[in-house]
Order: structure tokens, then C-alpha cells, then sequence
């Protein structure tokens, strides 16, 4: 189910448990939210302080949440049981358990269970009994009512152009553009409208449009600019490591595309991203021979190897990945 399907699914049917993916690579924080808010309204209006239980699998043993799920509401038909995954703690024998419970599951409880990308509760979306609802990123048309009506609810207009960008910046991550266009709306109370010199100047770029930007640097041997991004993503960025798996992931896409001749439909559901994100790397890739493309992901490969063998260090591997490249 898409997550712009739940709300109208929950004033015709209660699911006994209801999955919040994140699909393969991407959790949307926003979107869970919204959901779990959209369920707790409908199954626990009365007492609800009473009738709704959290866990997080750090600390989750499988009696306790089995006594959870088998305690009855109070002075209400239903109660909440929310599982938050934590990252490594997730146990075979708690999946299992769960599993045997969705075979028959208390009527009067409802379940919620929010994965976290690779999830260990992979295998129980298949069960009976139970609503998967993708929190990936959601559709272009979604995000654009979601700006307008957020703009409309306190008076301020946005142009085309500076929506545009808005939704480039924040990579359509609904988390980061809600924060985004509300820091936008304050700051233009009194003028009523938002340009795109406001989005350019007030709003933190993601990493992945960073990384975007990057590889355009890249493709014209700009290497002042390109320089220019990579000390900006490293000293904002905690998880240094993480940029050399970004970097790897854009290129690997754009290897694909510039390969492969499939409907453009098929080709962005593959690589699991947005048909709007898709026409940007096939413009990226045009600037590269597939050649070159394969040779970049050898020396990232390379460049993770020798990393995480001690023989790099993480910020200057990277910054060596990047001259290598434009040499």
C-alpha cells in the first residue's frame, strides 16, 4: 500500500498489523510519522495513554511484547502495539514469534511494526493479516500539493522555480522539506512569497543533490568546485564514511543508465528512484563514456578497499578518489 493510501484504508479496515517499509534504501522519517499519528487516531481515540505500547528491539524480549499483544484494552475496542526496529537487534526467535502470532492474531490489538532499511522483518510482510505501507519517497505530484498547501495555510506564495529547487535540495525527502519549507514561510512572512534566491540562500542542500552537484563537477574537470563540495559534505557530514558509499551508488546509476535501454518506468523502479531523479543522472551520464563510468567504479571499489584495510584514511581517500577522477 502506498503511504497516500492509508488514511482512507483506515476508515474502512483495521489491518491487524501494519509493516512501515522503507523498501530497500530509503526510509522516509516524515512519512512514519504520519502514519503512525494516522494509525493511533483510528484505533486508540479513548484513553489512549493507556491503550498504545512502544518497544524498540534494543531491549525487546519476545515475552514481553507477546504479553503486550495479548493485553486488553481499556474502556476502548482496540489497543496499539508499536515496534520501532533498532539497528543489529533483532532476533530470529522475535521475528519467528511474531510470525506465529500473525497466524492468529488478537482481535482486539493492533500492531505496528517500523522497519528500518535491510529489515530483519523482511520475511513477515508476506503473512496474513498483515498492510505494508512504503515510506519511500513519495510521488512528485504529492510533494507539490504538500508545499502549496503548507504556503496556502499561512498565506505565502511560492514560485514554480524556487519549488523546483526546493524539492532538488531536500532530494523529495519529506522529513527534510517539511523542516525546509516552514524555516522558508518564516522567514517571508511578511513579503508573502518565496523566490528562488530565498531556496538557493536559506536551505540546506542534501547529500545526495550534493553529490549530484558534485559529479557535475566531475563530468566538466572543475576541480575547484568539486573540492569546494567535498570539504563542504565532509565537515557537515558525521558519518564520513558514508560519502564513499553516496558517491559509489550515484555512479553505479549512472553506469546502468548509460548501459541499458529500458523503458525509463522499469529503469527507475530498478535503481529505486524517481523518474524526475532518473532524467538527471541520464543527462549526468551523457557527460561520460561508459568506459570512463566502469573505471570510476573500479577505483571506488579501490578506494573502499583500501580503507577499510588501514591503508587510507577516510578523508583522504576520499579526497584522492576525487583527484583521481578528474585527472
Amino acid at each position: 500500500m502506498k503511504f497516500k493510501e492509508l488514511k482512507k484504508s483506515l476508515q474502512n479496515q483495521i489491518m491487524p498489523c501494519y509493516i512501515l517499509s522503507p523498501e530497500a534504501d530509503y526510509e522516509d522519517l516524515y512519512l512514519k510519522a504520519s502514519c503512525i499519528t494516522n494509525i493511533t487516531k483510528a484505533v486508540v481515540s479513548n484513553y489512549a495513554d493507556l491503550n498504545l505500547s512502544v518497544f524498540s528491539t534494543e531491549n525487546l524480549t519476545e515475552s514481553t511484547v507477546l504479553n503486550s499483544l495479548n493485553t486488553l484494552p481499556f474502556l476502548s475496542d482496540k489497543r496499539l502495539v508499536i515496534i520501532k526496529e533498532y539497528d543489529g537487534k533483532v532476533s530470529a526467535k522475535l521475528v519467528e514469534v511474531l510470525k506465529n502470532y500473525l497466524s492468529n492474531p488478537t482481535a482486539s490489538t493492533v500492531l505496528v511494526i517500523d522497519e528500518k532499511i535491510n529489515s530483519a522483518f523482511k520475511p513477515l510482510e508476506g503473512e496474513n493479516n498483515v498492510c505494508v505501507v512504503d515510506c519511500s519517497r513519495v510521488e512528485s505530484a504529492i510533494i507539490r500539493a504538500f508545499i502549496l498547501n503548507e504556503c496556502n495555510k499561512s498565506g505565502v506564495k511560492i514560485s514554480a522555480d524556487a519549488m523546483n529547487k526546493l524539492i532538488e535540495f531536500t532530494n523529495s525527502d519529506m522529513n527534510k522539506l517539511s523542516f525546509e519549507i516552514n524555516k522558508l514561510i518564516n522567514l517571508k512572512l511578511n513579503e508573502l512569497e518565496i523566490n528562488l534566491t530565498d531556496v538557493e540562500k536559506n536551505v540546506t542542500k542534501s547529500e545526495e543533490y550534493q553529490i549530484f552537484e558534485l559529479t557535475n563537477s566531475l563530468m566538466k574537470k572543475d576541480g575547484e568546485r568539486a573540492l569546494y563540495i567535498v570539504s563542504d559534505i565532509i565537515k557537515n557530514k558525521k558519518n564520513v564514511g558514508a560519502i564513499l558509499g553516496l558517491i559509489s551508488t550515484h555512479f553505479r546509476r549512472m553506469f546502468y543508465v548509460k548501459i541499458n535501454s529500458e523503458n525509463p518506468t522499469e529503469t527507475a523502479k530498478m535503481l529505486k528512484v524517481k523518474e524526475y531523479a532518473l532524467t538527471k543522472i541520464k543527462e549526468q551520464s551523457a557527460g561520460f563514456s561508459a568506459k570512463q563510468l566502469k573505471e570510476i567504479l573500479e577505483l571506488t571499489k579501490e578506494t573502499d578497499f583500501k580503507i577499510k584495510s588501514g591503508e587510507l584514511d577516510q578523508v583522504y581517500g576520499i579526497y584522492n578518489l576525487v583527484f583521481s577522477i578528474l585527472i
